[in-house]
């Protein structure tokens, strides 16, 4: 198999997913930069009316000298026609009603009307100068349907156009593989296998498995999303899809290696959390925790991960839970070159049973390791004696809350007392921290909280449950670390895992 035609709709589908939304231009160019590096040909940056975000996306995004060709999405309408023309980008994505029901009663042109709109779109951006991709909306319900005949019309007047490209689309996301495999066998009938591409929705999981299928069954164009966001559930994932063509097919990506790194950059411009469990890229692809698994995995690393992390940009991590034995925790002690002897290894086994009996989870690394060294005395935190107070002032008028922290510590053997104000009291605890240490550890000031996530646990206890915060952190050389706490008081909590996310930073700088 050929390495296939990537047409990444990321910032078009993704943007449409629930809660996705790219609020910050220069993170939309850092994720599409990212994807262009590992051969995106084509990058469809949004939809063409209506949206002024779209239009300063598509302007700054020919700046960056992209390898890939930027291409713009539309329907097959005169003002989205023209729309497209005046963005002034090589590509036009033209999508069009394969089923006569919708020609009739969703546009309302009829269908014989609706045959001449798809063809005369395409052949005005053609006459204009552009490559066109036409999309087939509905075209698998289509043509297993008594449309079936008219499916196949739509896509003879999209090619008769000019189109370059004519992409299948399933939707509804309701496909088998083998209704899939048929319809694509029943297009090869009026357009040739080499001008066909597939874009699938994801609503019965199957989004990848069914552009895997059509790819394996000759089409060279996929269309879908770094990440799967998108409608409802989701859109076929090109990062699963292009760990699998590597790991099946041999079929590598350039720069694979960076391909966690490019998720996390998408994750960063659709302001979405990582999933943790994403084929290939998110922290758990390569976990474990049960003694059992790790034991096995330390005889032969091939015992429970089908693939190389690193090949992807990530890495093998220990956890460590209840489940977790001595073995477990030696070895992650040993990863963070950490000695331990026997005696250090009992205590610091049941002081993390006692922490996960308070909901303590340590996948989080910076906080294993920073519990295992205090523990054995290596390591002892420079700002001690710590005493905060947060309040919240509520008005009568519209102003916003107001809340205020104090911290009262000590650094060096000196007593520091700092207030300050901020966006909430997390913000505010975070400011007064970074007031009260900046003069002795100014290299502090360079870290930033890039991720913070707040969920409850023991949710039987209703408003008094437990909370875990969960923070990731980078640092001016882009190094990123994970801090977590828990506790029954959601402030604390904060409080604890910012708190250890500054003492890991010093701790990497060599403080002891």
């Amino acid at each position: 198999m050929d390495f296939p035609i990537l047409f990444s709709t990321t910032m078009r589908d993704g943007t449409q997913g629930e809660g996705c939304t790219v609020t910050n231009l220069d993170a939309a160019l850092a994720a599409i930069r990212a994807e262009d590096r590992h051969g995106v040909e084509y990058h469809e940056l949004g939809f063409c009316v209506g949206n002024d975000m779209v239009r300063e996306r598509v302007c700054e995004a020919k700046r960056l000298g992209l390898n890939g060709k930027i291409a713009v999405f539309g329907r097959t309408h005169e003002t989205d026609v023209d729309a497209i023309i005046g963005m002034e980008v090589p590509v036009g994505v033209l999508v069009g009603k394969s089923r006569k029901a919708d020609a009739e009663k969703v546009i309302r042109r009829g269908a014989d009307k609706n045959l001449e709109l798809i063809e005369v779109s395409v052949r005005k951006l053609v006459d204009a100068g552009l490559e066109v991709v036409y999309d087939a909306e509905h075209f698998f319900d289509a043509v297993h349907s008594p449309d079936s005949d008219f499916a196949l019309l739509t896509i003879k007047a999209a090619l008769k156009g000019g189109a370059t490209w004519i992409v299948l689309c399933d939707t509804n996301g309701g496909m088998s593989v083998a209704k899939l495999l048929l319809g694509i066998s029943m297009a090869q009938s009026v357009v040739s296998l080499e001008k066909l591409g597939i874009h699938c929705h994801n609503d019965r999981g199957l989004a990848v498995s069914l552009s895997e299928a059509a790819l394996e069954a000759g089409v060279r164009h996929v269309q879908g999303v770094f990440g799967g966001f998108g409608e409802r559930v989701g859109n076929a994932n090109l990062i699963t899809i292009l760990g699998n063509l590597s790991e099946d097919h041999g079929v590598t990506a350039p720069h694979l290696d960076r391909l966690t790194e490019t998720y996390h950059a998408v994750c960063a411009a659709l302001n979405q959390t990582p999933d943790p469990r994403h084929p290939y890229v998110g922290r758990s692809a390569a976990y474990t925790e049960a003694g059992m698994h790790q034991s096995g995995q330390q005889r032969d690393g091939r015992n429970y991960l089908h693939m190389n992390p690193a090949k992807y940009g990530n890495r093998v991590r220990v956890g460590v839970t209840e489940q977790s034995g001595r073995a477990n925790v030696k070895s992650k002690c040993d990863g963070l070159g950490i000695e331990v002897n026997d005696t250090l290894l009992t205590l610091l086994t049941a002081c993390i049973t006692d922490k996960v009996a308070m909901g303590y989870d340590f996948s989080h690394e910076a906080t294993f390791e920073l519990l295992a060294r205090r523990t054995f005395g290596t390591f002892e935190d420079p700002v001690s004696s710590v005493e905060y107070e947060v309040r919240t002032s509520i008005r009568d008028d519209d102003r916003p809350p107001r809340t205020m922290a104090d911290l009262r510590c000590v650094i060096n053997g000196a007593t520091k007392l700092h207030n300050a104000d901020g966006d909430g009291p997390v913000n505010a605890l975070d400011n007064v921290f970074r007031r009260t240490v900046k003069r002795e550890f100014p290299n502090l000031l360079e870290v930033r909280l890039v991720d913070f996530n707040v969920s409850v646990f023991d949710v039987s206890k209703g408003t008094a449950a437990k909370v875990r915060v969960y923070c990731v952190w980078r640092d001016r050389s882009d190094k990123t670390w994970s801090t977590m706490a828990a506790h029954d008081n959601m402030v604390h909590a904060s409080w604890l895992a910012v708190f250890d996310g500054y003492m890991y930073k010093l701790l990497r700088n060599g403080h002891h």
